[in-house]
Order: C-alpha cells, then sequence, then structure tokens
C-alpha cells in the first residue's frame, strides 16, 4: 500500500502538519504503515513532554514517561474511536500515565535538574551577573515550579493546557472530558491556588 500524500508532503517539508488529515493516517498506520506514525511523536512529542515536565519536574522522567505514552498510544492505536481528535487521544493518555507515576510513589523534592537547567539559562542571559540577582531568579522559580507542583491534579491539568500549552477551552474540555464551564471554573480556582501560594511562601 502506497504512503499517504499528505505524510510524504510533511516529511519532506514542502506542506505543514495542519495539512495532514489525521484520521486518515491513523488507518494507514493500522493498515500497516508503521512508520507514518513518526508524524505523530514529531507533532505532539513536546506537548507531551512539557506537561509532563510541569507535574514531575524531573528532566529524565519526564523523557521517559512521553516515550511510555507514545509506546502506549501506538499501541493502542487499533482501538482508536474517531470520535476526538489524536491531540485530545493523547493528552488523556498523557495525564493518566504522569496520575500513575505521581501516586506511585513519594517525592521529597521534585524537578532539580529542571530547575537547576532553567537557572542556569537565566543567568547565563542575565546582563547583570550579580550574584543576588540570580539568586533571588532561583527563589522565585523553585517557589513557582513548587505551587505548580503542589496543585490537585483537577486544577493543575486545566491550567497547564491552556496557560502553558496555549489550547482553547474547547480543546482542554474534549481533553478532559468535561464542560467547558468547568473548565473554566477550575482555570479561576486554580490561578487563585496558585496566587496564594507564592503569597504564603
Amino acid at each position: 500500500m502506497r504512503k499517504l500524500d499528505a505524510t510524504e508532503h510533511y516529511t519532506s517539508g514542502a506542506s505543514t502538519p495542519d495539512c495532514v488529515d489525521e484520521f486518515a493516517l491513523i488507518k494507514h498506520i493500522c493498515a500497516g504503515e508503521h512508520d507514518c506514525f513518526r508524524y505523530f511523536v514529531d507533532r505532539y512529542k513536546g506537548p507531551v513532554y512539557r506537561m509532563a515536565l510541569r507535574r514531575l519536574g524531573d528532566k529524565s522522567e519526564s523523557e521517559d514517561l512521553a516515550q511510555e505514552v507514545f509506546l502506549k498510544a501506538f499501541r493502542a492505536l487499533p482501538s482508536f474511536r474517531f470520535e476526538a481528535t489524536f491531540f485530545t487521544w493523547i493528552v488523556r493518555i498523557a495525564l493518566n500515565q504522569i496520575h500513575t507515576r505521581q501516586t506511585s510513589k513519594s517525592r521529597e523534592l521534585l524537578g532539580l535538574e529542571a530547575a537547576q537547567n532553567a537557572t542556569d539559562s537565566m543567568r547565563a542571559h542575565s546582563s547583570t551577573g550579580c550574584p543576588h540577582t540570580s539568586h533571588v531568579q532561583t527563589e522565585t522559580l523553585d517557589r513557582y515550579r513548587n505551587a505548580i507542583e503542589a496543585l490537585d491534579r483537577l486544577y493543575a491539568e486545566p491550567l497547564i493546557l491552556i496557560a502553558f500549552e496555549g489550547r482553547s477551552y474547547e480543546q482542554v474540555a474534549a481533553c478532559l472530558e468535561i464542560p467547558i464551564g468547568t473548565v473554566r471554573s477550575r482555570i479561576s480556582k486554580a490561578r487563585r491556588l496558585l496566587k496564594e501560594a507564592l503569597v504564603d511562601t
């Protein structure tokens, strides 16, 4: 069976990923064209990794989880119902995997590597080079990271998808399988809880 033209255009860079018919591509993958799955990995590995990093706080662990998510998605692809977008489907898998990993073990400190990388980046781009400024930036970053990690998943998940991934309320509602009104109320509460946490620390 010949590969989809859309996939050929995508891999050659002749068109944007938005031109690809993802439902048709899924059907071709299920028919045996497994190499086409690379399109989904290339397009959605970034959002999946970032969601994991903001909840788990560890770069290496988040990379491992992202790989697990796409492996799980590939194996489950024959059960895809074509009732939602692939993005919605992969986000549901990712959120479930993140939650499972969070509850599988306790952590006293999360995200040391991610925080250190971000701190190093800020220092490298700092024009002042002032040790006191770097120390304040590090403390602010740690407080913000810890506040997000401490949020209940009910509030953290929609906040991350909207505030950090730039998704619409409609997309988040589909991913979390809740009404748009519920998304709005959870976002509002998440921002309030985050503000309170930052004030109290």
